[in-house]
């Protein structure tokens, strides 16, 4: 019923426009959102920074000491700093 229909509406966006469509709404409810984290890469790095954002193609942003950089969930896995 409803839930279909505005999950199809939701996907045709998607499918029009990328994750951009979701940006801004997937930032308000980020749990990480502007939080210090440790950034665990597959290697065993990890890398203190803090979270900016998430950018248009869905890869997060994260401030660190080299500047700021964006990772892939398939990279890393993300723990609050604080």
């Amino acid at each position: 019923g409803r839930c279909l229909s505005q999950l199809a509406i939701h996907l045709n966006q998607f499918a029009e426009q990328g994750f951009a469509y979701f940006q801004r709404e997937w930032t308000t409810y980020h749990a990480f959102h502007q939080q210090p984290v440790n950034l665990l890469l597959a290697n065993g790095q990890t890398i203190p920074g803090q979270v900016l954002g998430v950018a248009e193609e869905g890869s997060l942003l994260v401030e660190t000491a080299t500047g700021q950089q964006r990772f892939n969930a398939g990279e890393i896995s993300v723990r609050s700093a604080a």
